[in-house]
């Protein structure tokens, strides 16, 4: 019998980031919630691409993934955002 796809999907996260798989779920984000972002990201996708058989032409990644350094000024900017409301 084969194992479920999110299953799969879990586990391949979890082993390409080195955490546990019950700290990985379904609904997370890679950038929010797992702390993904810029050429990890991308070489994430671009495995999970081979491994799931998905086809990413004509998917810009840099456009959905904070570059290297980025992710800094938005999680300042967040902050600063939110403690001012």
């Amino acid at each position: 019998m084969t194992q479920p796809l999110e299953d799969s999907v879990r586990e391949f996260v979890a082993e390409e980031l080195r955490i546990r798989v019950a700290d990985v779920q379904l609904c997370m984000t890679l950038f929010g919630d797992l702390g993904v972002f810029g050429d990890d990201a991308i070489d994430l996708m671009e495995s999970f691409a081979a491994k799931f058989q998905v086809d990413l032409e004509g998917l810009a990644l840099k456009r959905h993934f904070l570059g290297e350094g980025d992710h800094m000024w938005f999680t300042g900017w967040y902050f600063v955002s939110f403690r001012q409301a």
